[in-house]
């Protein structure tokens, strides 16, 4: 049992959404832009045609506020990609978990096989009984006496398998429980390294470049690398392991 097994497929959704966010808010800030572009224009055809010492400090400071504004809505956005599967592969508490969970694994496995070493231990008892209440030989004491203890074995064989089976369906659901809220525990710690990073560096958006579709075509068609910060994030999350 792995827990990188869907890491790529858990992400791909969320990946998607956020790009779709993102650029449809980029396309209603450019249209703030243009209309700031617009009261910027009114503006400095304004202050051309009166004289520049008849206006105050507020109208100076007006403009100035216009100008940053357009300048920090038309500032290009910083965008940096990160592979998400090699992230958490490499991440040492993956590799941790993953001991976790095989040991879990085997305790269960070793559990059920135990199980079913008693059950068939109960099948070989039963058979045998059985056989020997049907020798001829026997008083009808003792035959009935062994049809008796051939009843009782066979309902213990009955209870051992409803045990096996509901043991089984149990032990998946503890395990399948167990490694998704490890395995979402390790992504948020993931999430919160590269938000530093990305906050540190004026990323205003960070792509995972192992996130596919529905179609399971990748989501990021093309990086060049040069804002890779995949192997930063690692280097982050395994210091001082």
């Amino acid at each position: 049992m792995r827990t990188t097994t869907s890491l790529a497929d858990s992400t791909s959704a969320s990946a998607g959404n956020a790009l779709f966010k993102y650029q449809t808010k980029y396309q209603t800030r450019k249209k703030e832009v243009a209309h700031l572009l617009k009261l910027l224009y009114k503006l400095q055809k304004f202050l051309r045609e009166k004289p520049i010492m008849a206006y105050t400090l507020k109208t100076f400071a007006a403009l100035s506020l216009l100008l940053l504004s357009a300048s920090v809505a038309l500032a290009q956005p910083k965008i940096a990609v990160v592979d998400m599967k090699k992230v958490f592969d490499g991440y040492w508490k993956t590799k941790q978990l993953d001991k976790k969970l095989s040991g879990s694994l085997q305790e269960f496995n070793d559990q059920q096989k135990k199980m079913i070493e008693q059950f068939q231990a109960a099948q070989k008892e039963y058979l045998a009984i059985n056989k020997s209440a049907k020798d001829p030989a026997l008083s009808a004491n003792e035959k009935e006496r062994r049809n008796t203890e051939s009843e009782e074995k066979l309902q213990q064989i009955r209870q051992l398998e409803n045990d096996i089976r509901s043991h089984k369906r149990s032990g998946e659901v503890r395990l399948t429980e167990q490694q998704v809220r490890h395995k979402n525990n390790l992504i948020s710690d993931i999430k919160d390294t590269i938000k530093v990073k990305a906050r540190s560096e004026g990323f205003s958006l960070v792509l995972n470049t192992a996130a596919v579709d529905i179609n399971q075509a990748p989501i990021v068609l093309f990086t060049d690398g040069s804002n890779d910060i995949t192997d930063d994030i690692l280097a982050a999350l395994n210091q001082g392991k």
